[in-house]
This record gives C-alpha cells, structure tokens and sequence, in this order.
C-alpha cells in the first residue's frame, strides 16, 4: 500500500520541525573537544529517527527522495562537527562555521528547507498546502534568526549552557575573558574540564603580561621585553600591549563562497533522485 498523501506531509512538516531544532542546536553546542557527549546524543537522535521510519517508507514504497531527506539534521550536525574540529589555525573554516551558525544557523536551515520544497514542487502530491506549511514554518523563523542575532541570543544561550557545566566563574571568564583570577585555576581530574582551565590559565598569564607592560614606564618596558626573552616567554608588540581584551567571537560578514558546501550536498541528493526515477521509469 503506497504512503497516504497526508502521511507524507505530516512526516514532510516534522522533519521541518527536527531541521530548525537542529539548526538551534548547533548554534549553542558546547566545542567537541570540551564537551563531546550533547553532540554525540543530538547525533545518535538523528541517525535513529530515520531509521525507526524506514521499515514505513519500505513497506509503503517512498519516494527516494524523501527518504535521504530525513537524513539532512545528521548530515547538519556532522558538517558542524568537521567545521568545529578543523576550524582551529585555519581562517577560512573558522570563518565559514561562524557563518554556519549565524542566526541559529539560519544558513544551513534555509538550504535544508530548499531541499524540501525542491522535494514538493517536484512531485504532484498535495503542493500547494505543503509548500504554504513550509513556508509557514520558515518566515518565523527567519525573522526570529536575525532579531536574535541582533540581541546575540545565541551567544547568550550558550554562555548560560556552559556555566551549567563548567560554573559560573569559569565560564564568565572564558567567555568575556575578565575576571579570570576569580574562577578556580587548580587542576582538575577530568580531562575535558582540565583542558579547559588550562585554557583559562593561559589566557590570564597572557592579560596579566600586557597590563604590566601597558602600566610600565618606557625604561621598565624593555626590561620587561628582555626579561620575556631569558624566559622563553612571547613578546607582544606595543599594538597588542593596548589590548586588554579580546573578542571569543569573529565578527560576522555574511556568507561566502567557500559555505556553498551545504548546497553541493542538496544538489547531489537531488542528482540521486532524478537518477532513482529514471531508473524506475525504464523498469516500467
């Protein structure tokens, strides 16, 4: 018995629904390498929620189509992990995961929600009233995506996630870099925490060497310098000694050509879907 048309819409405006939680998701996941397991759970979710509708789609023959559809928020959540994992000393993924989770990550959620109206323009069932729900579920959300970047409720939210998890001593400080003499610098026995405060104590060794050099006299000031050299320590120039503070966040400037990875990956699923009709077409 083929799939009932307002069964697939129903599944079609669900997984609308999983894409947007994903894209919010991802825009407040704590770093792999502090704190892997919220996306080792959001990963392992969306690899099951496919697969617990796959004995569905087999047995009321679904579309191709729709089926790798359902695979999108895990194929979200991995390009964010290898963006995440691989952004560190390179610019350009560092820029282009900023612009992966500009606005909730609106980017990748607005490409995803392509996908699908490809999806129901492409076949007759029902497209007027999907591509209405679609639509009803993606201009909320745009508006909410770009308020709350103007607010950096993103950035505010996932502040407030790891001072769950780490205290809010430590997290105030690695997140606005102040105060980092108030949070507890001693070792800790987990591994993920203790990277974390060794972080932490690099960054206050760091703010205190420019404070001293900015509150220096010009004698006292090379002294410094020498004294930074005999200890194999880094010398900062009298440009970065007038910086206190530094942003934990790059400045957004939109996309690039370099984000049009996501597209490729929507392009190719369609490619197998033209290819699965035609093959069904000639079998005939």
């Amino acid at each position: 018995m083929p799939l009932k048309h307002s069964t697939e819409t129903f599944l079609l405006a669900l997984l609308a629904v999983v894409i947007v939680v994903t894209g919010i998701a991802c825009a407040v996941l704590p770093l792999p390498t502090v704190n892997p397991v919220p996306w080792a759970v959001l990963f392992s979710l969306s690899i099951a929620y496919p697969l617990a509708l796959y004995p569905l789609f087999r047995e009321r023959r679904a579309d191709n189509a729709f089926r790798l559809l359902h695979f999108l928020p895990a194929l979200i959540l991995l390009v964010w992990l290898g963006l995440s994992l691989f952004a560190s000393g390179h610019p350009i993924l560092s820029f282009v995961r900023r612009w992966f989770t500009w606005g909730w990550s609106l980017p990748v959620v607005a490409i995803s929600f392509f996908a699908l109206l490809w999806f129901c323009l492409d076949v007759l069932r029902q497209r007027m009233s999907r591509v209405i729900l679609l639509l009803v579920l993606l201009v909320p959300f745009l508006a909410f995506a770009v308020i709350g970047e103007n607010n950096r409720w993103p950035t505010r939210v996932a502040s407030v996630l790891n001072t769950q998890r780490f205290g809010s001593s430590s997290s105030t400080a690695i997140v606005a870099v102040t105060v980092a003499s108030q949070s507890n610098l001693s070792k800790s026995p987990h591994a993920s925490e203790e990277q974390y405060r060794a972080n932490l104590r690099r960054m206050e060794r760091r703010t205190a060497r420019l404070a001293a050099l900015q509150s220096s006299v010009p004698s006292v000031k090379g002294a410094t310098v020498g004294a930074m050299i005999a200890n194999d320590l880094p010398v900062v120039s009298q440009r970065e000694a007038r910086i206190t503070h530094l942003s934990p966040n790059l400045t957004s400037s939109g996309p690039a050509t370099e984000a049009m990875m996501v597209m490729f990956v929507a392009m190719y699923c369609a490619v197998l879907h033209v290819r699965a009709r035609r093959r069904n077409f000639i079998v005939a």
